[in-house]
């Protein structure tokens, strides 16, 4: 599920480890993102960190989880775009 008006940062704090974070921001000018996992019947974004515990933020999760998947990304944009000549060449078959 697409999702507008957020971005994902990476903020520096040298009191953490790799001296950064990386924090959610709204931002209504942002282009459409996807989160990696989303909970069945709600479709919200979910996150968990290696306590196997799901949680709605990814503040919510240890910092190296936050830091070092990606929960959030562009992945699907480009099938999305290809999908109407992929749509368009399976139904000439």
């Amino acid at each position: 599920m697409q999702l507008t008006g957020l971005r994902v940062d990476t903020r520096t704090d040298a009191s953490l480890p790799g001296g950064f974070d990386r924090v959610v921001v709204e931002d209504p000018a942002a282009p459409p993102i996807w989160a990696r996992f989303y909970e069945i019947g709600t479709n919200r974004p979910i996150f968990s960190g290696r306590d196997s515990i799901v949680r709605d933020e990814m503040a919510a999760i240890e910092h190296e989880r936050r830091v070092n998947y990606a929960w959030y990304g562009y992945w699907p944009e480009t099938v999305l775009k290809q999908y109407p000549d992929w749509k368009r060449a399976s139904s000439r078959r």
